[in-house]
Order: C-alpha cells, then structure tokens, then sequence
C-alpha cells in the first residue's frame, strides 16, 4: 500500500478512557483534560491522524495539565492500538 494507506480503525471514547487509565502518570484531572481535548474527534471515534494530530496540540501548549513526557505515553500506547 502506499504512504496514506489507512487501516480504517477508529479508537472509541471507551477505550480511550481504559488507554487513560493505564497511564500512571496521568492523575484524574489530566485525563479529563485529555478527553476534552479529544472531544472534538470521538464522534464515530478517534482515527490514527487525529489521534497524532490532539497529542500535537496537547504538547504544544504550553502551561497546561499535560507534560511532554506524559503526551509522548499517550502517543505511544495510542499508536499501539492501530498497529494490532
């Protein structure tokens, strides 16, 4: 296949908050912080470009609840997700 090849998969609001979960570093606060920043694409859940795309925008500003080392977990067990 080529370069925008698409599995087509889509992580849900449910699974999104179990991935949440399992990130330890993450307190109750920031994983509610997390799903409103994801709000905007779990209708018919979350793809793999607009899951790269809110983790890009949760490093990027500066001063909220989130760190870089914190989004960085996020983005890989996100990415895990779409490669099973």
């Amino acid at each position: 296949m080529g370069w925008f090849f698409s599995s087509g998969k889509r992580i849900q609001r449910k699974e999104l908050e179990r991935i949440l979960r399992e990130i330890p570093a993450l307190g109750v606060a920031e994983r509610e912080y997390v799903k409103g920043v994801f709000t905007k694409y779990l209708s018919g859940g979350v793809s793999k470009t607009e899951a790269e795309r809110a983790v890009r925008e949760l490093k990027l500003q500066a001063g909220d609840a989130i760190d870089s080392y914190e989004a960085d977990e996020l983005k890989a067990r996100l990415l895990r997700v779409f490669e099973e």
